[in-house]
């Protein structure tokens, strides 16, 4: 069964094995890992998030994954929050090789709304007989839930050990801190 061997990496890709990014194969062969292959294309969808959960929360604690696309967007980045968060205790390894990762962490976190905002509150601004105060309430109750993922973005990042790899530089993300420093540090360059 994929990601049952503790000593196996979890690659995550968004495609088909053959479709894994150069970059990872070479960071692989590396560090001389055996690995396996997850296909994360349809994890995230309604009639497969049970499925999801349920893979994660039977991989071994500690697991170690790694990907290069798998955040493709914000919303898959809000439902990786999410799943990470609901298995903080797990404790795993998640490294990620993409140069714009702690860019597009920043704008995410700054940003006001959530991708993954709960749809009655969408549809509660879509009423056409909405109020201005019922609409600021709402909003108000849309900015509040975004505020929440950003709240779990740090607890995931204090329980798992997240990290940015680039080239042969590791750098452990633990806080907003360190994704800023790092973020600072690229465009140094």
């Amino acid at each position: 069964m994929i990601g049952s061997d503790i000593n196996k990496v979890l690659v995550l890709e968004n495609g088909f094995k053959s479709e894994i990014e150069d970059k990872v194969l070479r960071y692989l062969d590396s560090k001389e890992l055996e690995w396996e292959h997850y296909d994360s294309r349809f994890s995230f969808w309604k009639e497969n998030k049970v499925a999801t959960y349920e893979f994660f929360a039977n991989l071994a604690d500690e697991k170690e994954m790694i990907c290069a696309t798998v955040f493709d967007g914000f919303q898959q980045l809000e439902l990786f929050i999410e799943l990470f968060y609901a298995l903080k205790h797990k404790n795993f390894t998640f490294k990620i090789i993409f140069w714009g990762l702690e860019e597009e962490l920043l704008d995410w976190y700054n940003s006001r709304e959530s991708t993954i905002t709960p749809k009655e509150l969408d549809d509660r601004l879509c009423e056409d007989d909405l109020t201005i105060d019922e609409t600021k309430l709402t909003y108000d109750k849309i900015y509040a839930f975004k505020a929440e993922m950003n709240e779990k973005l740090l607890e995931v990042l204090k329980a798992h050990t997240i990290i940015s790899l680039e080239g042969r530089k590791e750098c452990v993300l633990r806080t907003m801190d360190d994704i800023q420093h790092y973020f600072n540090e690229k465009n140094k360059r």
